[in-house]
């Protein structure tokens, strides 16, 4: 890492924001990075405008193409505006393959950010791993990390039918439809009582969890998605939501793998049981 890019959210609570300038601070000297001005404004710190080793840019596609990572500060919502950020790169530029986001938890559950302002702090940060995380494309223009959510639009119950290339795979009256990624199976998926999918068991695996489906034997699935697999969700008056961005309306929604992967740093001695002990509250078995 010799020249990341610092991305927080510049519209976070005072104490959030007081925690990033802390660590902003302290990094101003002891490593060199890149920074939207607009971010450092949102700061109030003029004087690192001029600071020696800190490059400031006007625009975010400008300063994420100068840069050889992310330093992502926040919490799993910063690293998948991040991931926004990279995927609104044109597509001759685009590099999810080359730029790595190191994410650092500043929230609190943060299942995507294995690393602490301590390590921050510490150094631990510049030594770490890839942990490659497949992604999906909905309606071939919209990135998702996490999941995409099919709901209804208004109070009404919906029938959504769902086919895997030419096969149908389920018909079914809900509340909506959550397509999650590996890595979002613990985001809305896992809370609508979807399963957690290990990172790297499945590279091509998705879960389709209903949402307060009308028939309770109805149970979450997981299929593989594969290079040029489509998934096809069709419902009348509902709107997808694709990791938490604004909603679009539509009545059909076609998932495929993205051709990309993102890079995302872990700590060398990461144990993914560990996060979710932690993260989860699961208690460790002792004999």
């Amino acid at each position: 890492m010799k020249h990341p890019l610092i991305i927080f959210n510049p519209n976070s609570d005072p104490k959030r924001l007081n925690e990033v300038k802390k660590a902003i601070s302290w990094l101003s000297v002891t490593l060199q990075f890149g920074i939207v001005g607009s971010y450092l404004d949102s700061l109030g710190f003029p004087q690192l405008h001029h600071h020696d080793g800190i490059t400031v840019y006007e625009s975010e596609e400008k300063a994420i193409l100068d840069s050889d990572s992310i330093l992502s500060l926040g919490g799993d919502g910063t690293v998948l505006y991040c991931v926004h950020a990279l995927a609104g790169i044109p597509k001759e530029d685009r590099i999810f393959d080359n730029v790595p986001i190191i994410p650092i938890n500043f929230g609190t559950v943060g299942f995507i950010c294995p690393y602490t302002l301590d390590d921050l702090y510490n150094d631990e940060v510049y030594d770490y791993d890839i942990s490659e995380r497949y992604m999906l494309l909905c309606n071939g223009e919209e990135t998702a990390l996490n999941e995409i959510a099919i709901i209804k639009t208004d109070h009404g119950i919906r029938r959504f039918r769902i086919k895997h290339n030419q096969q149908d795979v389920s018909e079914f009256r809900a509340d909506g439809v959550i397509l999650s990624t590996a890595t979002g199976s613990t985001a809305y998926s896992f809370s609508c009582g979807g399963p957690i999918l290990f990172p790297g068991s499945g590279n091509d695996a998705i879960s389709i969890t209903p949402i307060s489906p009308i028939d309770a034997s109805l149970k979450p699935i997981i299929i593989p998605l594969g290079e040029g697999d489509r998934l096809h969700v069709r419902s009348d008056n509902t709107k997808s939501i694709v990791d938490g961005s604004p909603s679009k309306t539509t009545s059909e929604v076609v998932v495929e793998k993205h051709p990309q992967k993102l890079k995302l740093a872990t700590p060398r001695d990461f144990n993914y049981f560990n996060l979710l002990k932690q993260k989860l509250g699961w208690s460790r078995l002792s004999f």
